[in-house]
C-alpha cells in the first residue's frame, strides 16, 4: 500500500467576521494566513505556538487550498483526516469532517479532550456516492467537479472554546505516488474547508 499526504497550502476566504482567532489572542476576521496556523509539518505539531480557536456558535467558514493529490491507483483503500485539537469542555459536538462536494459533508469524531491530542478519521468509501473512491475523485477532477476538503465544525453552544493546531489529509492506495508524497506539480488546486462553524446535525 502507498500513502500520499497533503497539508494546507493557502487561505482562500474567511466567512463571518470575528469568530475565529489565532494563538496571539486577537481576532483576525480577514486574515490571509489562517492556513499557517494548522499547516505544521507532519509529525511536528507546534501546539500552543499557532492554532485556530472557535469561540462562538455563529456559523463560520474558513476556506483553504490543498495541492491536489497526484497518484496512479488501481485501488484506493481509504481517505483519512488527521487532526490535532482540544476543547475547553467535553461533551459537545465540535469535530473535524470530510467535504467531498459543496453540499456533502461527513462528520468525524467529536473532540473529547481538554489537552492537545491527535485524532484520525478514516473514510473507506466516498460519502458522496457510498461507493469506493476513484482516482479522479481523490484528485479533484471527476465529472461532477467533486473535491476533497477538510473542516472544523463548532456547535452553536458558545460557552466553550474549540482549538485546532494541525490538520492534514492522507490517501492510502495501491499504485504509484506520482510526486513522491508531497509538493510536486499539481494537476489542480483543491479548495478545502478548514473551518465550518454551525449547528451540528
Amino acid at each position: 500500500m502507498t500513502t500520499q499526504r497533503r497539508t494546507p497550502t493557502g487561505t482562500i476566504s474567511i466567512g463571518n467576521t470575528g469568530f475565529w482567532y489565532l494563538a496571539d489572542g486577537v481576532t483576525h476576521p480577514t486574515t490571509s494566513n489562517a492556513h499557517l496556523q494548522v499547516d505544521d509539518p507532519i509529525g511536528s505539531p507546534d501546539d500552543d505556538a499557532t492554532y485556530l480557536r472557535a469561540w462562538t456558535g455563529v456559523f463560520e467558514t474558513i476556506a483553504v487550498s490543498y495541492v491536489a493529490f497526484n497518484i496512479t491507483a488501481s485501488a484506493i483503500q481509504d481517505v483519512s483526516i488527521h487532526t490535532r485539537h482540544r476543547i475547553s469542555s467535553t461533551g459537545y459536538t465540535s469535530r473535524p469532517g470530510l467535504k467531498t462536494t459543496n453540499t456533502v459533508f461527513s462528520n468525524g469524531t467529536p473532540c473529547n479532550a481538554t489537552s492537545w491530542y491527535d485524532q484520525t478519521d478514516v473514510f473507506t468509501t466516498n460519502p458522496d456516492t457510498g461507493a469506493a473512491w476513484t482516482e479522479a475523485q481523490v484528485e479533484g477532477r471527476d465529472t461532477n467537479n467533486n473535491f476533497l476538503g477538510t473542516a472544523f465544525r463548532h456547535s452553536t453552544n458558545a460557552t466553550y472554546n474549540y482549538d485546532v493546531t494541525q490538520q492534514y489529509v492522507e490517501v492510502n492506495f495501491t499504485g504509484t505516488d506520482d510526486d513522491g508524497g508531497g509538493g510536486g506539480t499539481p494537476s489542480a488546486s483543491i479548495p478545502a474547508m478548514v473551518a465550518n462553524m454551525g449547528r451540528m446535525p
